[in-house]
């Protein structure tokens, strides 16, 4: 239940469709679409390219927060 129009796929093969979307949808052919749409993010592998994106974002994170400790330490030192 969301009333914002979405539609999600899964690595499982679960498509999920919002109320908001279905609201949207004028026949079974558009419905058709959609659910076609999603069914071809999971044949292809769509959701591998989402996980490296976020590993790739969450380790360019810990890296900007280590170089950033490591410049704090060294002003540190310099300023004490």
């Amino acid at each position: 239940l969301n009333p914002m129009p979405d539609a999600r796929s899964l690595s499982t093969g679960t498509v999920y469709v919002s109320t908001g979307l279905l609201s949207l949808v004028d026949n079974e052919a558009q419905l058709a679409y959609v659910l076609a749409h999603e069914i071809a993010h999971i044949e292809r592998e769509h959701w591998k390219q989402d996980v490296m994106v976020a590993k790739q974002i969450e380790d360019e994170t810990k890296t900007q927060e280590r170089t950033a400790g490591i410049i704090g330490a060294i002003g540190g030192g310099i300023l004490g």
